[in-house]
């Protein structure tokens, strides 16, 4: 089995914390503490790309998007190829 994409793992991620806003908006606040801790699992395991992307989706979660960026699709793309 191969490693996930970086668009998956950004959308996994960001979908965490929309999925609980929506659905569950008093476990929001417990959601985001909970994801902010284990963004850090990444980085200890010694997978900074996973960790900028797991980083970058977590603040967009707390901003409530729910698109992505343009620009930032796009460079998920650019940066998936880079790795295949």
């Amino acid at each position: 089995m191969g490693a996930r994409s970086n668009l998956l793992i950004y959308l996994m991620e960001r979908n965490k914390l929309l999925l609980t806003l929506v659905y569950f908006p008093l476990f929001y606040p417990l959601e985001v503490l909970v994801t902010f801790c284990l963004t850090f699992h990444y980085l200890i395991r010694g997978n900074c790309r996973v960790f900028a992307d797991v980083w970058r989706s977590w603040c967009v979660g707390l901003r409530g998007e729910n698109l992505a960026s343009r620009s930032h699709m796009i460079a998920c793309k650019l940066n998936m190829k880079r790795h295949v």
